[in-house]
């Protein structure tokens, strides 16, 4: 099955190279530590954004896709069970785009885009 950047869009994510941006909209997610304290976000608030770049060099921000199900997946080439899950993915995200369903997936990679391009063409 061919994924494709539409299907799936690609992030490059090197080892602490990704840039946090917030748009000013979203609300902050305190992180507390210590005996009974919750860290993260609260129900009811939005997730913290981000933004990095596609496999074309273009900035997305996960506020860009604010109203829709976003499905965060944090993978690498040389994760076997990441191979595994990428058919399912796939037809998930045919089932249930129609509906607002998005599937943001970022890959750990620190080789830069060649093997993602690579492992998108194989799969």
């Amino acid at each position: 099955m061919q994924i494709t950047t539409k299907v799936v869009t690609a992030f490059l994510l090197g080892l602490i190279s990704a840039t946090f941006i917030t748009d000013g909209h979203t609300q902050p997610s305190p992180i507390q530590r210590g005996a009974g304290r919750v860290i993260g976000p609260q129900v009811g608030q939005f997730a913290p954004d981000f933004a990095l770049p596609d496999l074309d060099g273009t900035l997305r921000r996960l506020s860009d896709y604010r109203g829709k199900v976003v499905l965060l997946n944090f993978w690498s080439t040389w994760c076997t069970p990441c191979r595994e899950e990428m058919p399912s993915m796939e037809r998930a995200y045919e089932r249930l785009r129609k509906k607002g369903f998005e599937i943001l997936a970022l890959s750990l990679n620190v080789e830069g885009k060649a093997p993602v391009e690579a492992f998108m063409k194989e799969l």
